[in-house]
Formats: structure tokens, C-alpha cells, sequence
């Protein structure tokens, strides 16, 4: 579909140029530096151009920027680039050769061009994901092992955590790559994911979809969960980790699982994780019941250590509806 020189012309086009195109005012906070207030430690370098964004540890160049931030495809990125920023031939026409040559197959030419998720090396034991995830992070046992069963969580060679995403199909489409040392924070997606595909749990017997930012305010959840109502394990919610703050995940999700009629954020108790919510309770407040999870701290993985260190892991859950008016069909 692309050239791999209109992929790097892409990539080429001045980060600074697309934040202010974009309607973003970014203020200068050195030499060459500039920050985006709001998004919790959104800096970026115009000379370098490359951004990074302290509350989530995620960073790249301007293609990825689309991706993470204003949650388009990388498809829907690379075009947006080229059509607003280095004027090439038409996307169009270009899809249509490309399908044509291909006999007009319905095929994911993103994925095509990307080429196959590379995922990290199993370990042959997970003994430092269960010491981290259990003894550093307190989430239950029962439920790291629910997701290493299912073949959605398991350690690498290097002795990080690997979370995975599935398409329906079982087919494996993301990874989010995880440091187990405390002091040498680590994070990273394995080559070719496809970030609308997260880490997830779907049941259709359930109308509600609770959105976190990472897998383990997840598997924080499901642990707390479990400890308050015996049994939910085996009937959980449908819980969706987004990676970060971007939408991909969250309109593939609603997209494919038509019986989610109520969603409840569970985002971070910070200025990205506000923004983000205030801009999803805009776009879904017409068509879902909408709520927020209360707890205390920055994430629910804050608010479990809490709750371990004060014996009342059985606290029950509460939640502040953010639609009143809306009454569900």
C-alpha cells in the first residue's frame, strides 16, 4: 500500500509542525524542548523529533504520536501525514492498486505491511512474573494464573512479563513488554503489534466493559473483585486494558462485542487519564450508561497495596455515574 519511501517521508514530517496542525499549543520549556499541558508529561524535542510522555512511558516519532495519542491506526497515521504533509500520489488509488494486484482480496493490508507480531522468547519457568505480580504487586494468584492459562501472560527469557492481545479468532495480535525490577522500569511492545487488539478479558454473559490503562489495574481488579464476590472469576466482567490512554482498543472492543451496553473507566488519577476519560464520556455518553471507578491513588494497583497493607482487601468497589440522563434501551 505504501512505498517505503512514503513510509519515511512520513515519519519525516517535523513532530512540532504536526502538534500545532493538530490544534495542540505546546509550550517551550528549553532548547528545543516543548511540553503539552495536560497529558501528564507530554514533552517533546522539535530538533530531535521524538516525544515521550512520562505517565505512561510511552515515546516514539510522529507517526507513533497518531497512534498513542490521538488513537488512529497506523494505517490511518501514515496517511494522514501524507495527505496533509508531503502532498504525495493518492491513498486511494493506491489501496485500489494494491487490492487489485491481489486479486481485490479482503485482506488487512496494514497488517500485511507490517508484517507478523515477532514475540519475545518464553521462559521455561515463570517464576519472577509470579514473585513480581503476587509478592510486588499483590495481585492474586488465582488470577495470574487465570491469564497464563489462557496463554495471555507469561515471562521471557530475560525475565520480563509479557502480556498478550487476541483477535476473536485466538489469533495472537499485541504484546506489551514489562521489566519485573522495580528499579530499572521497563516497558516496550513486541515488533508488529497492533495496538486495537489489547489485553482483555470479553464475556458476553456480562453488559459491562471496565477500561483500564494497563494489565496489571486489570488484574488489580479481578483480584479485588474476586476477594468482595466469591465466584467472579468465573464470571467477570468484560475488562479491557488500552495500553495507555489511546482509543484503539476501546473501539475495536465496543466494535466487536455488541452486548456491552454500560462502560466504566478505571483510568488513572492523573491529568492524562482525566483528559482521556472527559474525551470518551463525550463520545459514548449518548449511546452507553457511564461510570467511573472510585479508589485511591494514582491507579487500582495503588489502591490494592492499600488495601493489602490495611487487611481490607474486601472492600467493596464503588462508582460515580458520569451520564445520569441516560436510560438504558
Amino acid at each position: 500500500m505504501f512505498s517505503n519511501e512514503e513510509i519515511n517521508a512520513a515519519g519525516s514530517v517535523g513532530l512540532k509542525e504536526l502538534v500545532e496542525n493538530l490544534g495542540y499549543q505546546p509550550k517551550k520549556v528549553g532548547l528545543n524542548e516543548y511540553k503539552i499541558e495536560g497529558y501528564g508529561g507530554l514533552f517533546f524535542n522539535s530538533e530531535k523529533n521524538k516525544w515521550h510522555c512520562f505517565s505512561n512511558s510511552s515515546g516514539g516519532g510522529v507517526i507513533q504520536f497518531l497512534i498513542d495519542v490521538e488513537g488512529k491506526t497506523w494505517k490511518d497515521s501514515v496517511k494522514y501525514l501524507l495527505d496533509n504533509f508531503v502532498n504525495t500520489a493518492s491513498y486511494d488509488n493506491a489501496v485500489k492498486n494494491y487490492k487489485e494486484r491481489h486479486n481485490n482480496k479482503n485482506i488487512d493490508t496494514e497488517e500485511e505491511l507490517k508484517g507478523e507480531i515477532e514475540l519475545p522468547q518464553k521462559a521455561t519457568q515463570f517464576k519472577r512474573l509470579y514473585a513480581y505480580l503476587i509478592k510486588t504487586r499483590k495481585i492474586g494468584k488465582q488470577t495470574v494464573d487465570f491469564f497464563v492459562k489462557r496463554g495471555e501472560l507469561y515471562e521471557n527469557d530475560k525475565g520480563g512479563m509479557v502480556f498478550i492481545g487476541k483477535a476473536k479468532d485466538g489469533a495472537i495480535k499485541y504484546a506489551m513488554i514489562r521489566g519485573t525490577a522495580e528499579n530499572k522500569p521497563f516497558k516496550a511492545e513486541a515488533k508488529n503489534s497492533d495496538k486495537s487488539f489489547g489485553f482483555k478479558v470479553t464475556n458476553p454473559r456480562s453488559n459491562k466493559l471496565v477500561v483500564f490503562e494497563s494489565a496489571i489495574d486489570l488484574m488489580s481488579y479481578m483480584t479485588l473483585k474476586q476477594e468482595a464476590e466469591e465466584g467472579y472469576i468465573l464470571n467477570p466482567d468484560n475488562l479491557l486494558s488500552l495500553g495507555g490512554v489511546g482509543e484503539k482498543a476501546l473501539h475495536r472492543m465496543l466494535d466487536e462485542n455488541l452486548h456491552i451496553k454500560s462502560i466504566e473507566f478505571a483510568l488513572d488519577n492523573d491529568e492524562a487519564g482525566e483528559a482521556a476519560r472527559n474525551k470518551f464520556v463525550n463520545k459514548y455518553e449518548s449511546n452507553f450508561m457511564l461510570s467511573r471507578l472510585i479508589f485511591r491513588g494514582k491507579d487500582v494497583n495503588e489502591h490494592l497495596i492499600k488495601l493489602v497493607e490495611e487487611n481490607a482487601v474486601h472492600e467493596e468497589l464503588y462508582e460515580e455515574i458520569l451520564n445520569d440522563g441516560y436510560e438504558m434501551g
